[in-house]
């Protein structure tokens, strides 16, 4: 089948009771393999943006045991997804952290990453602050929910945005040294998606 008919921007992300990574990945076929471009007839929509991150997300952990089988994954709306395993229950949210004047192309469709902004001049000092501030305010932005406090929600943020791009290719940061100084609560965990195979992780505070 032609990869590009085969997208389907509407689809949702679904398993039931997946008992291992082959069934998994069998289970959730081709959704979330890839994303759509950002204009055209088969653009993208928000629910191919979080099956496309939440995809990488639940096969990283799974691979990692963090998440136990038989697995199963619920993609709805407030939160955008539930993920049973084991005995667990984990609601999850998914976002983008970006300011919206610059709507960046990004790893999400697979276009090259090419640094734009002013960073040149002010440096990537500055280019991590208002990573910082852009990954916080993401994060104010969800926490309000009220799902965040009554179902123990986790996160996921895609940092899309010119800062990001610079702290990637030219700090070469294994790490986030601000991570664990993000405020997240009543959020339990925090899922920073850096790239298909890189997430960087910070738990709140133990309820």
């Amino acid at each position: 089948m032609d990869p590009a008919r085969a997208f389907d921007p509407h689809a949702r992300l679904i398993a039931c009771n997946a008992a291992s990574l082959v069934e998994l990945r069998r289970q959730f076929g081709s959704v979330g393999l890839r994303n759509g471009p950002r204009t055209g007839q088969r653009r993208r929509t928000t629910t191919s943006n979080e099956a496309y991150l939440v995809r990488r997300l639940v096969l990283d952990l799974a691979s990692k045991h963090k998440l136990m089988f038989p697995i199963t994954v619920e993609h709805g709306d407030g939160p955008d997804f539930v993920i049973l395993h084991g005995s667990q229950r984990m609601p999850l949210e998914a976002t983008e952290a970006c300011p919206a004047e610059e709507g960046r192309a990004s790893a999400l469709q697979g276009d090259e990453m090419v640094p734009v902004g002013n960073y040149s001049e002010t440096g990537s000092q500055q280019a991590m602050i208002d990573l910082r501030d852009q990954l916080q305010a993401a994060i104010d932005r969800k926490r309000q929910k009220l799902y965040a406090a009554e179902e123990n929600a986790s996160l996921l943020v895609y940092p899309n945005s010119d800062a990001s791009l610079w702290v990637r290719l030219f700090r070469r940061r294994q790490s986030l040294p601000f991570l664990r100084l993000l405020q997240i609560a009543p959020l339990t965990t925090l899922y920073v998606f850096w790239s298909d195979t890189r997430f960087f992780v910070h738990k709140g505070e133990a309820k």
